[in-house]
């Protein structure tokens, strides 16, 4: 299936990110709602070049069924230490998984 939506982040350290993501989409021939808690670590956080992050987490599913699944993934911040960047991230959670996407906020302390 493939859901798109949202993602709200917060820095929770220096190194840490916790994200919540919710998406909306289609798994076969029913409609998809994905909610995502997601925790990134941040390899090198004060960065002003790209810098790669772990991540992990748990999702729900819910379309004609509801499923429960663990996510992980590995991701890129383009500026880690900018107010805003583009990221990506690839992983499983229930099959591939692929985020693209633009984050506002603070900068890293």
């Amino acid at each position: 299936g493939a859901a798109l939506g949202p993602v709200i982040a917060w820095r929770a350290g220096t190194r840490d990110r916790l994200a919540l993501h919710a998406g909306a989409g289609v798994r076969g021939a029913h409609a998809l709602l994905r909610v995502e808690g997601i925790w990134q670590f941040h390899l090198a956080p004060r960065a002003r070049t790209p810098g790669a992050y772990l991540a992990a987490g748990v999702a729900g599913d819910f379309a004609d069924e509801a499923r429960g699944l663990l996510v992980a993934a590995v991701g890129i911040d383009l500026r880690p230490a900018a107010r805003s960047a583009w990221t990506a991230e690839l992983g499983v959670g229930g099959g591939l998984r692929f985020t693209i996407g633009r984050r506002w906020g603070r900068a890293a302390r």
